[in-house]
């Protein structure tokens, strides 16, 4: 069995873990996602770009059934607790997240933070 790729996205994956400050996802994410390498403009192209590399990535093999469950739960979950509106991108945006939340060492390219991209987490 060959190596598996890593998630290339080190600063996005170390916005996840919480290493910078968060303060709106979208805005964070499209820092992070430049930081790395990707220029993207709106919710449809962060949700694309992290799905691609997360796919990429070889670490997430998940059925589509699993997804589907997954992003079911969310819009349960969000409908009974956050008042706001959202949408499909907001619920695949949050689940790329819980995902390269869960990565372990091994399965990152881990760089050391660049407070230039988003202030340190307090």
């Amino acid at each position: 069995m060959g190596v598996m790729k890593k998630v290339e996205l080190s600063h996005t994956v170390l916005y996840c873990k919480g290493w910078y400050k968060i303060t709106d996802h979208i805005e964070d994410l499209k820092k992070t996602l430049l930081a790395d390498g990707y220029t993207v403009f709106s919710k449809r192209d962060i949700m694309l770009s992290l799905v691609a590399r997360i796919e990429d990535s070889e670490h997430h093999r998940i059925s589509a059934f699993d997804v589907l469950n997954a992003l079911n739960m969310k819009a349960t979950r969000r409908k009974m607790f956050v008042e706001e509106p959202f949408t499909y991108e907001d619920l695949v945006i949050d689940y790329c997240i819980e995902l390269m939340l869960s990565l372990d060492n091994k399965q990152w390219n881990i760089k050391e933070p660049d407070y230039k991209i988003l202030p340190k987490r307090k």
